[in-house]
């Protein structure tokens, strides 16, 4: 009787600790540009809605807590900004996030003097990701990658 109550609780423990997980067992969610509104703008600070993609490549559903960003376009800053709410992506999914951001007016101006002859612009997309299930520990991101200048800043433009 002892020992399969010992069998018992080990297997228990087994499964808690499997559970449990680490977040060395979570493959980092890529975060993806999607797109700029504008929003209002004052003498000297532009706010904008940045649309974010979150793609989770686990196979199990992730909970992001706080996503904070740092948004360059071709090589100079154009908006940081954080996330105010918490979003969970299901399993070998994806959701869309829009982020309140603010600039100043002159990195706009930098930008729009920087805009190439081409209607593509390199962008470079880097922050933190933390995780509900591991609060506290951020989880750094870094990704590039290009979007039309409508898709940047909208049809109507900045």
């Amino acid at each position: 009787m002892m020992k399969k109550a010992m069998v018992i609780i080990f297997l228990a423990l087994g499964t808690l600790s499997a559970c449990a997980g680490s977040v060395r067992d979570v493959v980092t969610p890529e975060v993806y540009l999607a797109g700029i509104q504008p929003l209002e703008s004052g003498l000297l600070e532009q706010r904008m809605r940045v649309d974010l993609t979150v793609v989770n490549p686990n196979r199990f559903a992730v909970t992001v807590s706080s996503l904070d960003f740092v948004l360059d376009v071709n090589d100079s800053r154009l908006a940081s900004g954080r996330t105010a709410d918490s979003v969970t992506i299901p399993g070998r999914g994806e959701r869309n996030v829009a982020v309140t951001a603010r600039t100043g007016v002159v990195q706009i101006v930098r930008q729009l003097l920087k805009l190439p002859g081409t209607h593509t612009l390199k962008y470079d997309l880097s922050g933190n990701l933390e995780l509900g299930r591991f609060r506290g520990k951020r989880i750094p991101f870094d990704f590039q990658g290009e979007l039309s200048q409508e898709a940047m800043f909208g049809s109507g433009g900045i």
